[in-house]
């Protein structure tokens, strides 16, 4: 059997996610194209308005723009079984981070890609944050967990 080599997705995948900041939903009836296409780049078969949560797309656009293969499910929580689990103190800038919204057991979540620390706070590129993709920080206890991309060969990853 043929070790796994490690790849280091870290630098891509946060230059990718950067790339996209300043993309915004827009106001009213009217649906940003490039919101929308980030559901056909993350492999989803229809695009979806931009009033529709979008975080999960948005990370599964930048991954499979750096050629990695995503969960395939349109909800922030998937992630919580992507990749290398990760250990706060080693997160590094292009980490998934994957947070509890409502409530810790609840359903919903959010999902971006790490940034760096502050003292009680996270900052994570992440779409759907204040309408667009942005830079900003939440709070550390709202972290569900961290992961790593790499080292995933996208053959062995299901969708």
């Amino acid at each position: 059997m043929n070790a796994i080599t490690k790849i280091d997705y870290n630098p891509a995948i946060l230059a990718a996610a950067k790339s996209y900041v300043g993309t915004e939903e827009w106001a009213g009836a009217k649906s940003n194209p490039a919101v929308e296409q980030l559901w056909l780049d993350a492999g989803f078969g229809n695009a979806h308005k931009d009033d529709v949560p979008w975080c999960a797309a948005f990370v599964g656009a930048v991954l499979a723009q750096v050629g990695l293969p995503n969960t395939g499910k349109p909800n922030a929580r998937s992630y919580l079984e992507y990749g290398t689990p990760v250990d706060a103190e080693h997160a590094r800038p292009g980490d998934i981070v994957v947070f509890w919204r409502g409530s810790p057991s609840g359903w919903q979540g959010h999902v971006a890609f790490f940034a760096e620390w502050s003292q009680n706070e996270v900052y994570v590129f992440g779409g759907k944050q204040s309408y667009a993709v942005t830079r900003v920080a939440y709070r550390r206890h709202k972290i569900l967990g961290i992961r790593s991309a790499n080292g995933i060969p996208a053959a062995q990853y299901p969708a």
